[in-house]
């Protein structure tokens, strides 16, 4: 695989990848937030935007994947060995991790019989094996944007300006 650190990824590539992080966090936090809610109507439509923006999620993570391996993706200079190993891991890891989530929740609104349309927290089963599955899953993907995050600023302070590659112009780092 070829290496650097002057690779730029192209705009669309940047727009999903930030997207998507919007999405993961903004899923999240509503999904934390309308199993707690009382007023139904706020629950109904919050449940509603968080189905249709994980199917979003779930899209454009596909469209991820394929792009990486349709794509030229280089490794970042002087990551090798094991971190080599762990930066690669961590990606393919945060998508295995989105779709899982995506597969959980389509699994626990087939379950219920509804859509993001028709659902009603009312109603739900939250009893189902998916709906823990859901649960756990969304919690490890924290931790890995957390690794990811933490590589990238390790990176950025011992290597070089990693932050480029995203055209991230960052004020701080070994280059700067």
């Amino acid at each position: 695989m070829q290496t650097t650190t002057e690779f730029v990824h192209t705009k669309l590539t940047r727009f999903i990848h930030g997207i998507s992080a919007i999405l993961i966090f903004g899923l999240f936090g509503i999904g934390t937030a309308m199993v707690q809610l009382d007023d139904e109507n706020t629950k109904t439509i919050l449940y509603r935007a968080h189905t249709f923006s994980g199917l979003l999620l779930v899209i454009l993570t596909f469209i991820r994947i394929y792009r990486r391996i349709k794509s030229s993706h280089p490794t970042p200079d002087g990551i090798e060995g094991a971190h080599k190993m762990l930066y690669t891991a961590t990606h393919w890891l945060i998508y295995i991790t989105v779709l899982l989530i995506g597969m959980s929740g389509a699994s626990t609104m087939i379950l219920n019989n509804v859509n993001f349309i028709n659902i009603n927290p009312a109603v739900l089963n939250r009893e189902l094996l998916s709906v823990n599955i859901h649960e756990i899953v969304s919690k490890l993907i924290l931790l890995l944007i957390f690794i990811h995050v933490t590589g990238v600023i390790l990176y950025q302070f011992t290597k070089g300006d990693i932050l480029a590659r995203m055209a991230i112009n960052a004020p701080f780092g070994k280059d700067k």
